[in-house]
């Protein structure tokens, strides 16, 4: 359900941006018999407008939503990535093969893309399976 949420949230503002600008465009023409042509003019461009400010509003959100979590993902593969480092820098021995396996093939999420070991069975960023 949560999956992917940022695409969802900006499909949401696209979507109701069209419905509010439809509803109020409607709205306006059916209520110049009514309240006047001004006036029905006045509900059917203002509401609009108001709808298009709300949903580039809604679509900046799930902008910033995805924008974290890239962040977060970057984060997560770097102090994966220094935790190696450290691990290759305190036994000098055993630096030869930990390299080696730090050079090794990664999977990749397909979920979120993160570089996985390939002795992971669940990527470390976002917990999604990996193939």
């Amino acid at each position: 359900m949560f999956d992917n949420i940022e695409n969802k949230l900006q499909l949401f503002a696209k979507g109701s941006c069209w419905v509010g600008i439809i509803l109020c465009v409607i709205l306006g023409i059916a209520l110049i018999p009514t309240v006047g042509p001004v006036e029905g003019l006045v509900i059917a461009a203002g509401g609009s407008l108001l709808s298009w400010i709300l949903g580039i509003y809604s679509y900046a959100i799930g902008q910033i939503t995805e924008d974290i979590r890239q962040i977060r993902y970057a984060t997560l593969y770097t102090l994966q990535e220094l935790r190696e480092q450290k691990t290759n820098t305190n036994a000098p021995a055993a630096q030869a093969p930990l390299q080696a396996a730090a050079q090794a093939p990664k999977k990749v999420c397909p979920h979120c893309g993160a570089k996985n070991n390939m002795s992971n069975t669940t990527c470390f960023a976002c917990n999604g399976e990996l193939d």
